[in-house]
Formats: structure tokens, sequence, C-alpha cells
């Protein structure tokens, strides 16, 4: 029987990366990091989100604040083509894997709608389906790659000394390139492209999040009796918060530092929801 066909997600974090402490994907918004943000808006959409890091303590770090598939760029070369690499090699092996779109760990603006719009054009004759701007630049970071084509060209790429993702797509046939004529009719903005490399993009990234963060934040706030601690293990407390309809049970990993929620808000969103951030108020 034939594998089920996987939609499977790669993001690369930044190649610059030199301590934890500069580390912009961990800088938080209104209770989540950058990283988590992003992470939890590509699940909902792909089968297996893996993400590539640059060293063990890096992936120790992402490990905790998202559980599974960290893995680590092993190349002496650390840059973002031999990351690209690391996750086709991952990928080849998943039954099923058959194409993996790529992004970056920093893009916590990515909209839902541009990443099915790409995942839509995908046919069995493309080797990667690339965004593209008006004046010919390309979004080669946002892109939809055939994983054994993408492979082999990447490949033979790093021979060649190329360092990024953009400069090994000469030695990749059959690209297709979506105008971005096409994405703004579902990202007007094009936040799906926003990447938080300054102070200035982390405010801005505040910014455009806060709508919704503070709708749950004011809901958390109203929830200010009811909430019952109802047990507590050696790894984990157990809260009971109401809700608008029913009661929801969070969950405080303490060896994690990790909330959940049955109401599945956190997973499904990226974000808190009013639940957790109560609970948080509670613990204090």
């Amino acid at each position: 029987m034939e594998a089920k066909k996987l939609k499977i997600a790669v993001l690369i974090a930044n190649s610059d990366f030199t301590s934890l402490q500069n580390d912009k994907n961990l800088l938080q918004i209104y209770g989540e990091s950058i990283l988590q943000i992003t992470y939890y808006k590509l699940k909902p959409i792909f089968d297996k989100v893996l993400v590539i890091v640059n060293s063990f303590d890096q992936q120790s770090i992402y490990s905790r604040q998202l559980g599974e598939d960290v893995l680590v760029n092993l190349n002496e070369n650390k840059n973002e083509l031999t990351a690209a690499l690391t996750a086709l090699n991952a990928c080849k092996n998943i039954p099923g894997a058959e194409f993996v779109f790529f992004a970056k760990t920093n893009m916590p603006l990515l909209v839902k709608k541009a990443i099915e719009l790409i995942l839509g054009k995908q046919t069995a004759e493309q080797s990667a389906i690339i965004p593209q701007h008006s004046n010919g630049t390309i979004e080669s970071l946002h892109a939809l790659y055939k994983i054994k084509p993408a492979l082999q060209a990447f490949e033979r790429a790093a021979n060649d000394e190329k360092e990024t993702v953009a400069a090994a797509l000469n030695y990749l046939p059959k690209i297709s390139f979506l105008p971005m004529s096409e994405i703004i009719k579902v990202d007007p903005q094009l936040q799906s492209f926003f990447e938080v490399e300054s102070e200035i993009d982390y405010q801005r990234a505040k910014e455009k999040l806060s709508g919704k963060i503070k709708t749950r934040i004011r809901k958390a706030e109203k929830i200010k009796t009811g909430i019952e601690r109802e047990r507590e293990t050696e790894t984990t407390i157990y809260l009971k918060v109401p809700g608008s309809e029913e009661e929801h049970e969070v969950l405080f990993n303490k060896r994690a530092k990790k909330w959940n929620c049955d109401c599945q808000h956190f997973v499904m969103k990226g974000t808190y929801c009013s639940h957790i951030l109560a609970a948080q108020n509670f613990q204090g």
C-alpha cells in the first residue's frame, strides 16, 4: 500500500546565531517566544514540522519550547544551505514525504492562506514553487521544494561552496515562480515574508500580534475567581479554570516550563489562550 502523502514544513534558525543571549527567536511576545509563535502557525497546516538549528545548546533550548523535531546542522560549514540539506536528508526518509515547505524561525506573521496557496500549486512536474516579487526578487525561504531534486541540487551547490538556498536555485530545474500579485489576494500586506531581525521589527511584530492577544488578556483578567489547583505531581501542576461555557483543565509542565490547555487554542493558534493566562496569574 502506498504511504499517505504527508505535508512537511521546515523552519531554519538564523544562520548568524552566536549565543542564546542574542537569539532573536527567543524574544517574548505576550507570553510566547517568536520561535513558538512561528512554529505553531505551521502546526495546523502540516503533518510534521522540523526545526533546524546550529548547535546542541540551541537544540536543547528549542526542544524545551517545542517538545520535538529539533535537528542540529552537523555540517562543518554552518549556513542556510547546509541547514536546508540537513532538513532534506531527514525528510527523504519519512514515508509519504514528497515536498517540503521551507520558512525561517523568525517569521511570526506567517499567513495560513498564503501557505495554502503555495501548497495548492504543487504538481508532480515542478521541483519548486517560489514566490516572486514584481522586481524579480524571490522568497526562497517561504517556498515549496520537491525533496529528491532539491536534495540533489543543493548538494551540488554546497560542493561548489554556495551558502544560501537562493544561490542553489541555479542548480534546480523546473522551478515555478508564483507572482506576488496572487499572494497579495490572500495576504494584502504581505505579512508572510516579515522577519524579526531588529528591535524595530520586534516592536512591529508585537504591534501586529497585539489585537488578538490583548483580547485574551482582557478575558483572563475577568477570571478572578473559580480557579482551582486540582493536584500536583513531580512534573506537572493541574489547574481547573472557568471558561465562558465550561471549565478547562490547564497543565503546567514544571520540567519543560510549558503550559497547555484542553481547549487546544494554544496548540492550534500558537498563542496562549485566556485560560492559560488566567492560570499564570493565579500561580503568580
